[in-house]
């Protein structure tokens, strides 16, 4: 969500004439997306802070905070950048750049259906071929040790009118690869009472533009993913077969002291239903590890789940408490760092078989691929299920396939990585659309 936000903030710069920069020396405004999810990432702000007052002694330079912060956060970093306003705000920054003289003067904070307006900004594409599409605000799970109920607040379901209309423009455009984004897409549209139509509707609506292209969304809740999804996806070769459903853990004690609200049966039930549908479906995931209170027995039951559900890939942090979230609140941090790490390494080693027997799986296959980029002799791409893979390039190609759909053989596999050769015609042998 904060590279789609990045990428509003980014269009709105733009018009105000700002033009970008990596080298911060030439900078006369910084603009920092925060992402509270790790405590790791406030931590680089406050180090780059100390950088920025330095430079501030010398020249004018004007700092903007927004994205995801915690209210202990804010009022720290509110005294340190000259703006600091909420994702939902945005929209309310050229205002605030236009008027240097009252800088700081109050932000009136969006409400209701307000939160989403801000997405009605054009972003500026970071690609000219993929594109993020956010289609809701906010998320109303409260898992005990999430920030993102406290900074982005309840959800909000985005016009779907504005949804089709982006992605209807992005396809006339050549974009080959439309995610679909928020922190819970299938809770899209029951905020609206009827009013908008619900996410399986909604992917539907996307599958009907025409064009060739491909759509991915992220992230769905397991408690939340229904049959009419699967169908919607079975029903459009569009819709990519992969998945990304997070587990967060194993035991079902530890779900519910995050208060995941489903059981380690119920997930695999729901996966064990998808994979019937979907043989060759990329399955990812996230998964924390040393969550208080974690013995050494729950986490082999997330190994056990993870060793069942064959994911291709996962995200794996180590435990790490956001301040005020309810976890921070009632739990000890009892789970030593020394015994995060461990574990952490022990599901990396899990994963790196899955993943290898994933792509063992492709090996000799003829796939679909988008080309990303070309560098030094080859181009380096995705599959279908978000797998890397790398095509050794003609002499004479220079990159002209990038951005393009290309159909390439599997000749050689890894743990985490494909290579392959163009071939002159599709014929699928194990394609993930089967």
């Amino acid at each position: 969500m904060n590279k789609s936000d990045g990428e509003r903030v980014a269009a709105v710069l733009e018009e105000l004439g700002f033009v970008p920069t990596t080298n911060e020396s030439e900078a006369n405004l910084i603009f920092t997306m925060a992402c509270s999810v790790r405590q790791t990432a406030i931590d680089r702000i406050h180090g780059r802070l100390r950088n920025w007052e330095h430079m501030k002694r010398t020249r004018p330079i004007l700092t903007v905070l927004s994205g995801c912060v915690l209210p202990d956060d804010k009022e720290y970093f509110r005294k340190k950048f000259d703006i600091l306003l909420d994702t939902k705000d945005i929209n309310q920054l050229p205002a605030l750049l236009t008027d240097t003289q009252n800088i700081r003067r109050s932000i009136i904070p969006s409400r209701g259906t307000q939160v989403v307006q801000y997405l009605s900004l054009k972003p500026k594409y970071s690609s000219t071929f993929q594109a993020f599409v956010p289609i809701m605000s906010g998320c109303d799970k409260f898992c005990t040790y999430c920030a993102v109920p406290f900074t982005r607040g309840r959800e909000v379901s985005r016009p779907s009118k504005e949804i089709l209309d982006e992605v209807q423009a992005l396809v006339v455009r050549g974009y080959k690869q439309i995610t679909l984004l928020g922190q819970n897409v299938n809770s899209y549209g029951l905020d609206t009472q009827g009013r908008e139509p619900n996410f399986a509707k909604l992917l539907q609506l996307v599958a009907a533009i025409a064009g060739d292209f491909w759509i991915h969304y992220t992230s769905p809740h397991p408690r939340d993913m229904t049959d009419d999804v699967l169908d919607a996806m079975a029903a459009s070769p569009k819709i990519a077969k992969q998945i990304h459903l997070p587990l967060q853990a194993g035991s079902t004690a530890v779900l519910k002291r995050m208060n995941r609200t489903y059981t380690q049966g119920e997930y695999l039930r729901l996966m064990h239903r998808i994979r019937s549908r979907f043989p060759y479906l990329a399955l990812s995931t996230d998964i924390i590890v040393g969550f208080p209170g974690e013995t050494a027995a729950q986490f082999e039951e997330t190994r056990k789940v993870f060793r069942e559900a064959r994911f291709d890939m996962a995200y794996i942090a180590q435990y790490s408490p956001r301040p005020n979230t309810p976890a921070a609140k009632v739990f000890s941090d009892d789970v030593l760092e020394s015994e995060k790490k461990r574990r952490f390494e022990v599901l990396t080693a899990d994963l790196s078989e899955c993943s290898f027997a994933y792509h063992q799986s492709l090996l000799h296959s003829t796939i679909r691929i988008l080309i990303e980029k070309y560098s030094t002799g080859f181009y380096f791409g995705k599959t279908e299920g978000l797998k890397n893979i790398r095509v050794p390039a003609h002499d004479f190609d220079h990159g002209k396939f990038v951005g393009t759909f290309q159909e390439i053989r599997v000749q050689t596999v890894s743990h985490w990585h494909l290579q392959g050769a163009f071939v002159e015609s599709f014929i699928p042998v194990k394609s993930l659309t089967q």
